[in-house]
């Protein structure tokens, strides 16, 4: 085989080597770095679920009708207007008492799932995500000792599914930073 075939095989096998080495260090990027967005993003709406729940857990729960407010609502409950007028007097109501951001944790928790609800998971972890953002929504519309007595439940189960999946390192310290504690 003459010298410049040797030297053109060379060249070629080499840029082949370094093509499929440069190939191979990009997936190792590639995933590296989608499991830093999913790792961020899984902290992320653990902390905002935490926050959430615990802002949720301490409103009242709301109290039986009185004789009065059945009545009217059998009388005028179907009237759109007043539903409206009723919908919105008690919205200022409520930012007269709580202020502007009192639906800020809600958003910041709906905005950490639309995140995750984008990537791909582990079947275990989404679809113990999707029980606590049930959870959310049923602990917001009854906030009754039963339903908030769940938390716990819902808790160590994304816990689990997550340490099962190997993002454990996404909670590391989650919990002790929203305690205020140092890691």
């Amino acid at each position: 085989m003459p010298s410049w075939a040797i030297s053109l095989l060379s060249v070629v096998v080499g840029g082949v080597l370094a093509y499929a080495g440069s190939l191979h260090l990009q997936r190792l990027r590639n995933r590296e770095e989608a499991q830093r967005a999913r790792r961020e993003a899984l902290g992320m709406f653990f902390s905002r679920l935490a926050i959430v729940v615990g802002v949720v857990r301490q409103w009242p729960a709301d109290p039986e009708p009185t004789p009065l407010e059945r009545m009217r609502e059998l009388i005028v409950g179907r009237s759109e207007r007043l539903r409206l007028r009723d919908w919105i007097r008690a919205q200022e109501r409520t930012r007269q008492i709580f202020g502007e951001n009192f639906y800020e944790p809600l958003f910041l928790f709906l905005e950490a799932y639309g995140r995750l609800r984008l990537m791909p998971l582990d079947t275990r972890v989404r679809a113990t995500i999707d029980r606590a953002v049930d959870y959310v929504e049923r602990l917001a519309a009854l906030r009754t000792d039963e339903v908030k007595r769940e938390w716990e439940a819902v808790r160590a189960a994304f816990l689990e599914a997550v340490e099962a999946s190997g993002d454990a390192p996404a909670l590391e310290g989650v919990e002790e930073r929203l305690l205020g504690r140092k890691e």
